[in-house]
């Protein structure tokens, strides 16, 4: 998927990771399956489903089985076109399933990532367009841990994605997107705790993205 703005989410969820991250240990779930996004008009914002294939650890690529995200947010308190989401003791992040290497040997499985988000969650939403990016901190499995060679403290960048699709858009703001694409990548460092996404400059990257593909498809 190489829609413009994908790019430029990814880019706001970026700006959340620390300069250290360019020198950290990585680990990317890739290969997205689905998965669903809702928000009922009124309270929080929900991610159900999001499947993911494979895994690369550093540079070495592994198969995810089952591997599944969910996450929610606490309630909402902008909408239409552009969203935000507050966050909170009642808000999370995680991750399930099993991770294999190259010889079917399992490295990590049951709960593989369990978070937070770090600030609020920003996104923007048309009748056949949606996007959110999001990201915090949270831990992985001790196993998981392992075989990356690093401690289980995570900061994580998550990015959603729905193009050309119904997004069942209410007039009380109300949406339930079925999703095209996901990245869900991690950074493993023991270095200073990570900086919030400034939820400003994530909603000035998400509009100038969303009102970019709405341009191209009336083009």
């Amino acid at each position: 998927m190489s829609f413009v703005p994908k790019t430029l989410l990814a880019a706001a969820v970026a700006v959340g990771f620390t300069a250290s991250a360019a020198t950290a240990a990585t680990i990317d779930f890739e290969e997205s399956t689905g998965g669903t996004v809702s928000y009922d008009g009124s309270t929080t914002l929900e991610g159900n489903g999001i499947g993911f294939g494979t895994v690369t650890i550093g540079t070495e690529s592994y198969t995810c089985e089952g591997c599944v995200l969910t996450f929610e947010t606490d309630n909402n308190s902008i909408e239409t076109p552009s969203y935000v989401f507050m966050v909170g003791t009642a808000s999370f992040v995680t991750l399930t399933g099993t991770i294999k290497d190259d010889t079917d040997t399992i490295v990590s499985s049951g709960t593989i990532f369990s978070g937070d988000f770090g600030s609020t969650v920003v996104g923007f939403v048309t009748p056949t367009f949606a996007t959110f990016g999001m990201g915090g901190t949270g831990t992985i499995d001790a196993d998981l841990a392992t075989e990356a060679g690093t401690g289980v403290v995570a900061e994580f960048g998550l990015t959603v994605l729905s193009v050309g699709v119904a997004t069942g858009l209410g007039v009380d703001g109300s949406f339930n997107v079925d999703l095209t694409d996901a990245d869900f990548d991690l950074v493993l460092s023991s270095s200073a705790p990570p900086v919030p996404l400034p939820a400003p400059l994530a909603m000035l990257l998400l509009g100038v993205a969303g009102i970019g593909f709405v341009a191209r498809r009336r083009a």
